[in-house]
């Protein structure tokens, strides 16, 4: 432990619920430190104080039965694969959060919903990846750029709502979401990455809120739509067949 980070000592004897210091030997906790609590198994619980703004990578990686973890609205940075395979049932990330690497809730196969604030503009490659249990989520407007792999085989995933604002939606972003029977793209979209909806086998429908011209001119990857049932495009103007 030092003044800017946190990590146990001994993560074996980390069980239930701990609460996390804001202070510790008269310095302050800002910083929850590398692999921290990566796979403390039996860990169920943390409350994280308000004088932590840094979750580092893998902080808790693994923590396979920790359903209870609050992201309090000091936090700026999360980290690199931070809460992959934890418990949580929902995940919401607060406004404070501006900056956040890979992975950060990857096959948290329990989650089923997730709420984005208002601080990110984008959300970065395999954000909520293989998260099984996720049905909807509405993306909010100042997110305008979805990385490789998102939302990537999230196959409980029946609805997403995408803002006007968005402008990039990468590789992989959806695939293999095989309960998405529908999508409403925006005419702020300039870029549809090749295997974005990839496997989207039940995706029939799908809408552009721009026009037939606008549509032919977005620039679309190759195969952005393999395996995806749907025939044409429904643009504000008319039908364009895929």
């Amino acid at each position: 432990m030092d003044e800017f980070g946190i990590a146990p000592a001994d993560k074996s004897t980390i069980k239930g619920n701990i609460e996390i210091p804001s202070v510790l030997d008269g310095n302050p906790v800002t910083k929850i430190k590398f692999n921290a609590f990566s796979d403390c198994t039996e860990l169920t619980g943390v409350t994280i104080p308000g004088s932590v703004t840094k979750i580092d990578m893998a902080a808790f990686s693994g923590c396979v039965k920790l359903s209870d973890a609050t992201i309090p609205n000091s936090v700026t940075y999360i980290g690199y694969a931070t809460f992959e395979g934890c418990a949580m049932t929902s995940v919401k990330i607060p406004n404070s959060v501006n900056d956040m690497d890979a992975y950060a809730f990857k096959n948290c196969k329990k989650a089923t919903s997730i709420t984005i604030g208002s601080g990110m503009d984008n959300l970065p490659f395999g954000t909520f990846e293989d998260m099984d249990a996720l049905t909807s989520v509405t993306i909010p407007d100042n997110v305008t750029w979805l990385d490789e792999a998102v939302f990537a085989d999230c196959t409980a995933l029946t609805s997403v709502t995408l803002p006007d604002t968005m402008a990039h939606i990468g590789r992989s972003a959806f695939d293999g979401c095989t309960a998405l029977t529908s999508i409403v793209l925006p005419a702020s979209l300039n870029h549809l990455g090749v295997y974005c909806f990839c496997d989207c086998t039940a995706l029939d429908t799908i809408e552009y809120k721009g026009t037939m011209a606008q549509w032919n001119s977005l620039y679309k990857e190759f195969e952005w739509n393999e395996n995806v049932p749907a025939t044409e495009v429904k643009c504000s103007d008319g039908f364009v067949s895929l």
